[in-house]
């Protein structure tokens, strides 16, 4: 075995780690994004020069439901919430609804945001913070 070995030159063993690196590279890149996908528990959209009552239109007919409960709240579609998810992301804006996979719609100055349930950790009624000072 280590005859053949020998015979290979110096351009084989450099064109072999050179292989290696980049097979190596690619691996480690598709396994970031996967990763990046699978963490990422939000989806943000912007909507900076949009018509904001199509895009309310649109994510009515995604998210039919229009009241939740959440921690002994009832939340209602046009509520303005504030929610904290798991990895401490602070989002407010109108609560536009949920769906039946458990997700809701929450549309912010900026953006429209689509977040699973489970991961939120905190959902707090703007409106009953006005009542209330």
């Amino acid at each position: 075995m280590l005859d053949k070995l020998a015979v290979l030159s110096g351009y084989d063993y450099f064109y072999a780690a050179v292989l290696a690196f980049l097979i190596t590279y690619l691996i480690m890149r598709v396994r970031n994004f996967r990763n990046n996908v699978l963490k990422k528990d939000e989806l943000e959209m912007d909507i900076k020069n949009a018509d904001r009552k199509s895009i309310m239109d649109r994510c009515s007919k995604m998210f039919p439901i229009e009241t939740m409960s959440f921690g002994g709240n009832v939340f209602k579609k046009g509520m303005i919430v504030r929610i904290t998810t798991m990895q401490q992301k602070v989002f407010q804006g109108e609560f536009v609804g949920k769906n039946d996979m458990d997700i809701i719609c929450i549309v912010t100055n900026k953006c429209i945001v689509a977040h699973e349930i489970r991961k939120i950790t905190e959902m707090v009624s703007m409106n009953q913070q006005k009542d209330i000072l």
